[in-house]
């Protein structure tokens, strides 16, 4: 049996799709696992006082519905206030070590590390000019300019964006030559930025103890802070020569895929283009972008026939 959950979480309810003949099927839910014809599934999100219903999409596909008797209230589901990233200030409590993937040296460990702390966003620099509302101006004192415009750690300190690791290289096992920065063993783990002069260590280069990080996770975080700063949510990448249009949806959507849970995903649609549409975003980095087509193609094709597009687009989730 193939089957699809979404779980919606401003109306509180879940879908399920099952390539099961209406007639044929028979439900019971029991929490948050459902049984059609005996087989349970996750359903990821109990519901209180569940009501369901179902209907057929075809001769051979039928969509269940599980919904609460009265929704008290429509919540927000984007909510655009928390940490949307892997390996976020909340992931560095405790004892912790960064190794190299590469060669599993370790390049950083919290008994070294003197403070550490989050970055306002990653699109902080591009913000700059906007987020404080008594910036100094070009012409006021030097020092205040210098503080104001900069943001760097100090001594055996790190701060943490969305993709990234802001550090002095010197305070670490690194090697930084020109604008890159490499692990002893000849690996680049991060490069310079041109702005600020800053060192930043790329998360998807790293291990952070036994936490894996996606390298698409990159991507997610670039929708995310994009949406929450320009509210747009339409977006052209173009990918070794591969134009491709996406439409972000709503944030925050659990979803089951035979077996596969992806918790709070980001529902997007996709398409091949000729032409930009919406906003076209620069690659700083092509690796995570890779692997974000590769996920949403792969999680596009696992779909349930019925469900791998809409009009002219495919669809697919990215998980947070």
């Amino acid at each position: 049996m193939k089957f699809t959950v979404e779980y919606l979480p401003r109306l509180q309810t879940t879908t399920v799709y099952a390539d099961i003949p209406i007639n044929n099927l028979n439900v019971e839910l029991n929490g948050t696992k459902l049984a059609l014809n005996g087989e349970d599934i996750d359903v990821i999100q109990g519901i209180t006082k569940p009501v369901i219903s179902k209907v057929p999409v075809s001769s051979s596909l039928t969509c269940v519905k599980i919904q609460p008797e009265k929704i008290e209230v429509l919540r927000n589901a984007d909510d655009l206030s928390v940490d949307r990233y892997q390996w976020n200030i909340g992931d560095f409590k405790g004892n912790y070590s960064l190794y190299c993937k590469s060669c599993n040296n370790c390049v950083m460990s919290s008994k070294n590390v003197s403070k550490i702390m989050p970055m306002p966003s990653s699109l902080w620099y591009e913000m700059v000019d906007y987020w404080h509302c008594h910036k100094p101006h070009e012409d006021g004192p030097v020092k205040y300019m210098k503080r104001f415009n900069q943001l760097v750690p100090r001594e055996r300190g790190v701060i943490v964006g969305s993709y990234f690791f802001i550090i002095n290289p010197g305070d670490w096992n690194l090697l930084a030559v020109d604008e890159e920065l490499f692990c002893q063993c000849g690996e680049v783990l991060g490069d310079k930025d041109f702005t600020f002069g800053n060192y930043k260590l790329l998360k998807w280069k790293l291990s952070l103890s036994n936490h894996k990080y996606d390298d698409y996770n990159m991507v997610y975080c670039r929708f995310f802070e994009e949406i929450k700063y320009t509210a747009g949510r339409i977006f052209t990448l173009t990918i070794r020569e591969r134009k491709v249009c996406i439409w972000c949806f709503g944030f925050d959507i659990d979803v089951n895929i035979n077996g596969t849970i992806m918790r709070k995903a980001l529902k997007i649609l996709f398409k091949d283009t000729a032409e930009v549409q919406g906003e076209e975003l620069d690659l700083e980095y092509e690796l995570p972008y890779v692997a974000f087509l590769k996920h949403i193609e792969m999680v596009n094709a696992s779909l349930l026939e019925h469900l791998q597009t809409y009009k002219e687009w495919k669809v697919s989730y990215i998980p947070q």
